[in-house]
């Protein structure tokens, strides 16, 4: 049985394989240097651990080849044949994944049932749909027993908010809420949104006074754009504010 950390090496330099194009570069140092400037989850891997990796993708019976006149590592996949998933093709051969992978799935699911019913569940079905057809997926139905995710009470997010906040911190788009039972409107630049303790919050500096603020969502009913936007905060000032001053008022100079 593979252990996670060879999986999730394996899952990695299988998705730079399969985006290979002819005519650009794909060595071991290239997987290397585009694994380690990844923005989410960075590795470092070594040649060894990259040998290993591509030495199991193809014991899994991926045709993956080496092109000594491009230098690239590529698929030599029979073009009359669909192309099977990763995934798909580890479960078959293993059984089932790690257990640091199913526990992953498994909270998945939990976020994803929370939403059957909703406005929402559409869209994220028609998103996830492919795994959601998966074996390892159903397996997941069966493991209710020993594993569950209690919401926090109260913790409902206005239809919208979460995605249009998202958008606009996304964007630098200035934008107006407001705020449950008050009936003032406030103007934020959105600059993150975290998750604590089951709660979602919105950080966002307040132009009017010059200050980062945090708002929890299940508090703001209505969200609009104002038509402006605004540069990027300064490096580390968001994660410096998560760090030393959540929830507080941060003044800016």
């Amino acid at each position: 049985m593979a252990n996670y950390k060879l999986l999730r090496n394996v899952l990695r330099i299988h998705e730079l394989i399969a985006e290979s194009k002819p005519g650009k570069s794909l060595t071991k140092p290239d997987i290397a240097l585009a694994l380690k400037l990844r923005i989410v989850s960075p590795l470092s891997l070594s040649d060894k651990q990259i040998d290993s990796a591509i030495t199991f993708l193809s014991n899994l019976g991926y045709p993956v080849q080496y092109d000594e006149t491009q230098h690239r590592w590529f698929y030599n996949w029979d073009p009359n044949k669909l192309h099977p998933s990763l995934l798909e093709t580890f479960t078959k051969r293993y059984g089932s994944l790690p257990k640091p992978t199913f526990a992953v799935l498994l909270m998945l699911r939990n976020g994803l049932d929370s939403l059957v019913g909703t406005p929402l569940w559409g869209d994220v079905r028609e998103f996830f749909e492919s795994l959601l057809e998966t074996d390892l997926w159903k397996q997941t139905r069966d493991m209710g027993e020993v594993f569950s995710i209690r919401p926090r009470e109260g913790s409902s997010i206005a239809e919208g908010v979460f995605q249009s906040l998202g958008e606009a911190a996304y964007e630098r788009a200035q934008i107006e809420v407001v705020i449950q039972d008050a009936e003032e409107v406030y103007t934020l630049e959105p600059y993150h949104l975290t998750s604590s303790e089951g709660l979602w919050y919105l950080v966002a500096r307040e132009p009017s006074q010059n200050v980062v603020r945090t708002f929890p969502l299940v508090c703001i009913t209505k969200t609009a754009r104002t038509g402006e936007h605004f540069p990027a905060p300064e490096p580390g000032l968001v994660k410096r504010y998560l760090r030393d001053s959540f929830g507080e008022l941060l003044p800016l100079p």
